[in-house]
């Protein structure tokens, strides 16, 4: 039954890929296409929608932090347009042996464009918090959690944060932006965290590749211990650089594989953990996207190394 249920959700995320990415490609794709029916026949790169155009940010947005998972505070030019709503719902599943579904968890997030240049949302899912799919703080358990506390849920709700996405630059193939803001790690005990990071991203054609460095530092509760990255019953600080490579097959459809390097500050040389994500992003139409990726968030670490932890992330994303 395992072995079927995780046929079924690999074949789910790569049929679904990285939707700020896969909304710019689209939509300039199409672009391109009606430039060459007014134009002068063929048309040159120019026309259609080349490396120059393709995922300049003011008109389409883009995700937040996690850039496989469809995140919507940022895409080149990473922040959304002036007045523009950026909504994406994820479903976190735990496909662990003998832990299937214990827990799962559904997990907003909402994201508001200030002005053309900053982006501020409501973040729950673990994507958008720390750029990992799955990996770094709970990988599971995000938002709402209903699952019980028998099954995995520390609480049925007990994690939320407000961050911003400030544009640096961006000339159409590179852009950066700096990302932070205020996590409640947990609510029940309240270990708040500031969160200080910055998006970069560089396209090639079809090719885009991201990273996402932040870093969370605890300011309350910061009794605790770091067990296989992840804080344990404290609040301290925690490093994360997730790396994203994507890869356009269509106008509508990309596919991507996603690591890094995830640990806490104190004993980073003990508890360092490197995950390991494969997903895919589907564009419906030019406001909506699902996508999803199966990830391995203890694939490889100083402490634990496996590739029994399993999760599976799916997610809609919906941006006006």
């Amino acid at each position: 039954m395992l072995n079927r249920l995780l046929r079924y959700g690999l074949a789910a995320c790569l049929i679904s890929a990285v939707a700020g990415y896969g909304v710019a490609y689209a939509d300039h794709h199409e672009e391109g296409e009606e430039e060459e029916g007014e134009g002068e026949g063929m048309g040159g790169e120019e026309e259609m929608g080349g490396e120059g155009e393709m995922g300049g940010e003011g008109e389409m947005g883009g995700e937040a932090g996690g850039d496989m998972a469809a995140g919507s505070g940022a895409m080149p030019g990473l922040t959304l347009g002036a007045g523009k709503i950026s909504v994406d719902a994820y479903l976190e599943i735990n496909l662990t042996s003998d832990n299937v579904f214990k827990p799962f968890s559904i997990a907003p997030d909402v994201w508001y464009g200030v002005n053309d240049k900053l982006t501020v949302g409501l973040v729950h899912s673990g994507a958008n918090r720390t750029g990992f799919v799955a990996g770094g703080f709970a990988a599971v358990g995000n938002g709402i959690c209903p699952a019980g506390e028998d099954n995995g849920c520390a609480k049925v709700y007990n994690n939320a944060g407000v961050n911003g996405i400030f544009s640096l630059s961006d000339d159409g193939k590179m852009a950066l932006a700096a990302n932070g803001g205020l996590y409640a790690n947990t609510i029940d005990p309240f270990a708040l965290a500031l969160k200080l990071g910055v998006d970069w991203r560089y396209l090639m054609g079809k090719i885009m590749i991201s990273a996402n460095p932040n870093l969370f530092i605890g300011l309350t509760e910061r009794d605790g211990a770091a067990v296989g990255g992840v804080v344990i019953g404290g609040n301290k600080e925690q490093l994360n650089i997730p790396v994203l490579a994507m890869f356009m097959a269509s106008p509508k459809l990309g596919v991507g594989v996603q690591t890094g390097l995830t640990a806490p500050l104190d004993g980073f040389g003990d508890a360092f953990l490197i995950p390991l994500s494969f997903g895919a992003h589907l564009m419906l139409n030019e406001s909506m996207g699902v996508g999803g990726a199966f990830s391995f968030p203890l694939a490889l670490g100083s402490d634990i190394s496996t590739f029994d932890a399993r999760v599976l992330t799916v997610w809609f994303n919906w941006r006006n």
